[in-house]
């Protein structure tokens, strides 16, 4: 009795042209992972390595301010002038940046195009103004005469919030280029992860501002 033939791709699988299946290399294994084709998961892991990194130089930094202030005592906060009413606004602001990129993703997989693009849009315009509240904030303090040299909580006022500004600026390559692409109409329901790694680092920077404003509200 002949014995049972399978033909190519009845088991539920797909075949190639060549009658391997595209997920292996004909040898039974995984295909060796291309630019055009990484391997599972490559991107999100080291997009969380990233933010590792940089959470822990941002932690070292409000380490470092702790300590300083428990260790000046009394005198860390003599004559401190009062947060400038902007960090206020740069925390609405960035906070209502999060809940429009968050949005991103969804209207990305629904294919709804002119709202992602107004979602990107918005958060751009949204990133700009915490920017310029934080200039505001600066300008604020100095008038008050306290600057990077007047004391050490204008040190590290400055260095604390500058600090995270940068990674703000920096921040503003890839939101500015998903948002270039969306109106270009490059993202689809099947493409559409660069909008969720910026998201990722997106929320990161938020979560510590408000660390940031809570700590440097309290001190």
């Amino acid at each position: 009795m002949p014995a049972s033939v399978v033909p190519p791709g009845a088991d539920g699988g797909t075949t190639s042209g060549n009658g391997h299946r595209p997920e292996t290399n004909g040898k039974g294994h995984a295909p060796t992972p291309t630019k055009e084709n990484p391997a599972p998961g490559a991107g999100p892991f080291g997009m969380v390595l990233f933010l590792i990194s940089l959470g822990v130089l941002f932690l070292g930094s409000i380490a470092a301010y702790l300590a300083i202030r428990f260790s000046a005592g009394d005198a860390f906060a003599a004559d401190r002038p009062p947060l400038p009413r902007a960090l206020l606004l740069s925390t609405g602001l960035i906070l209502a940046s999060s809940v429009t990129l968050q949005c991103a993703g969804p209207l990305a997989r629904a294919n709804r195009q002119w709202p992602l693009r107004a979602a990107l849009l918005g958060t751009l315009l949204l990133a700009m103004g915490f920017l310029a509240s934080q200039v505001t904030s600066w300008i604020d303090l100095v008038a008050a005469q306290t600057t990077m040299t007047s004391d050490l909580y204008g040190w590290l006022f400055y260095f604390l919030t500058g600090l995270h500004a940068l990674h703000v600026i920096g921040g503003f390559v890839p939101l500015t280029v998903i948002t270039v692409n969306a109106f270009y109409g490059r993202y689809s329901p099947l493409k559409h992860g660069a909008i969720g790694f910026v998201t990722m680092y997106w929320h990161f920077l938020g979560v510590v501002w408000l660390t940031l404003y809570a700590m440097l509200a309290w001190a």
